[in-house]
């Protein structure tokens, strides 16, 4: 694989930033510095705590999105498709649904890219009274550095309201038959 998406380096830096400002925050605080510091340094240090809790600060790639929504489908569904599973989507009926798992596998993966491959186990639904029906082929379970085997899933975008802008990914757990 290329790297040239790697977001190793990106992680690495956002995290030594954040870590290094929410500790100078902390020390600037009991060292008893000027009045107008310590609300400063409370407020800088609350925020990047909490931005070292978010999941979208180290794969930016997963939050929302732009994409034009000529682009997007009515219908779309894997061939050969085996399970069909109905996820709740907060958004409006007529809302498109993109969504894509692991390519059928017995193994379990070492590497995700090589788990979703050609990414054709991939569809397009739409949805009705907040739900969205998705067809697709039993997804293959892969490993994931620092966290270990996945279990069988379906990420997801909701395409919103605001034309071309899809929302963050988010993730379907499913059984298979």
């Amino acid at each position: 694989m290329d790297c040239t998406f790697c977001p190793s380096k990106a992680m690495a830096a956002h995290a030594v930033t954040l870590v290094f400002t929410f500790v100078t925050c902390v020390v600037l605080i009991f060292r008893k510095p000027s009045p107008f510091l310590v609300p400063v340094c409370v407020v800088v240090g609350t925020m990047a705590a909490w931005l070292l809790t978010r999941r979208d600060t180290y794969l930016p790639f997963l939050g929302a999105a732009a994409i034009p929504s000529t682009l997007l489908k009515d219908r779309v569904v894997p061939a050969d498709a085996n399970v069909e599973a109905i996820i709740d989507v907060d958004a409006a009926d007529g809302s498109r649904v993109l969504y894509w798992g692991a390519r059928a596998s017995s193994i379990v993966e070492s590497n995700p890219w090589r788990a979703y491959d050609d990414y054709s186990n991939a569809g397009v639904a739409t949805v009705v009274d907040k739900k969205a029906v998705i067809v697709f082929n039993c997804p293959g379970e892969y490993e994931v550095r620092m966290r270990g085997k996945l279990d069988r899933h379906v990420h997801f975008r909701v395409a919103s309201s605001a034309p071309g802008i899809i929302g963050p990914v988010q993730t379907a757990f499913v059984k298979c038959g």
